[in-house]
């Protein structure tokens, strides 16, 4: 595919839904990005149905002579306001920030100077660690499951830079011309993202596959750094069941992706039900051995975080029949078959 001729610089897009605990110190730390002469700057804040003051607050966090741009979104879904401002982008790099997100000043600076010396790069992403404010507190458990909230966890290492797979949404960048052919293709996203009454999981992972399958590199650097704004009702282990839970349940279509990517058929429905049937074998194989069947639900467990990614996957394949499943399947193959 030949890039879309667009002028040098970053279009950041923030989608909000009733964000005012956590959006004045997103716009701020983007009013405060050192940017290169002669690289254009903007920022588009994509109001997805607020029925509170973010805008307001937005507009008045923000304090640089770039462009704040204010784009309304009425179609829930946080993949539905990330196209509106995928499509409004002005610029060659496209950056996600989520409303929670407070980037290193000189994030910007970095995205530019690294795109330039790596062309076969589509995707960038870096490390995001929490920020806890107010009342919140980190708990215990909370390091090892870091990942539930967008966040490097430690143990992954996330002093080693590396290509990757998939990267979080929470600071993702796409060249902007490769960002429009993943919005705007013929091929709809079926994971949509959160809305206003659900937690749903998977769709940044559904941007990452497809950049891959499209021939790019994702790659993951340790220097560019967020705190990724935690509040206190976020912190607890209902929350980290019910993200792994929506991971589960968002995988029925990410295998699909993660198969082809890696050179192999994906799987029909009828071969999806045994493959899901013999991962519960094995759960509870492991749990009648090692006699933990009572940590379903215990705090800071992986025991607990397995089972709910499992059910998970099970209700994901329970929603969709099989004419449904194998049509969405059908789509994904014959679409990334024909590039």
């Amino acid at each position: 595919m030949e890039e879309t001729i667009l002028t040098s610089g970053v279009s950041v897009v923030v989608c909000c839904y009733n964000s005012r605990e956590v959006i004045s110190p997103t716009i701020k730390a983007l009013s405060d990005q050192h940017v290169p002469p002669g690289v254009g700057y903007e920022v588009i804040l994509v109001d997805n149905n607020c029925t509170d003051d973010t805008v307001s607050l937005a507009k008045k966090a923000w304090e640089n002579s770039a462009p704040l741009r204010i784009i309304k979104e009425s179609w829930p879904g946080l993949i539905y306001a990330r196209k509106t401002g995928v499509l409004q982008a002005h610029y060659s790099i496209l950056l996600f920030v989520d409303d929670d997100n407070v980037l290193e000043p000189d994030w910007v600076e970095q995205l530019m100077n690294m795109y330039s010396v790596w062309p076969e790069v589509g995707g960038i992403g870096g490390y995001n660690e929490p920020l806890f404010t107010g009342e919140a507190e980190m708990p215990t458990w909370f390091e090892n499951f870091s990942g539930m909230y967008a966040c490097t966890p430690p143990h992954e290492k996330p002093e080693v830079s590396a290509l990757k797979q998939t990267l979080y949404g929470a600071g993702l960048s796409l060249r902007t011309h490769v960002a429009r052919f993943v919005f705007d293709s013929p091929l709809p996203f079926f994971l949509v993202g959160k809305t206003r009454d659900t937690l749903n999981r998977g769709e940044d992972s559904e941007i990452c596959l497809r950049v891959g399958l499209m021939g790019w590199k994702l790659w993951y650097e340790k220097t560019l750094k967020l705190k990724h704004i935690i509040l206190k009702k976020r912190l607890n282990w209902e929350y980290v069941l019910q993200a792994r839970r929506g991971g589960g349940h968002a995988d029925i279509i990410l295998k699909i992706y993660r198969d082809l990517l890696a050179g192999n058929l994906p799987l029909e429905h009828r071969q999806l039900s045994v493959y899901i049937s013999s991962l519960w074998e094995e759960f509870w194989q492991k749990r009648s051995q090692n006699k933990d069947v009572l940590k379903l639900r215990n705090k800071g467990d992986n025991v607990a975080l397995r089972y709910n990614y499992l059910l998970g996957l099970t209700e994901g394949f329970l929603k969709l029949d099989k004419h449904e499943y194998n049509k969405k399947r059908e789509e994904i193959i014959e679409f990334f078959q024909k590039r």
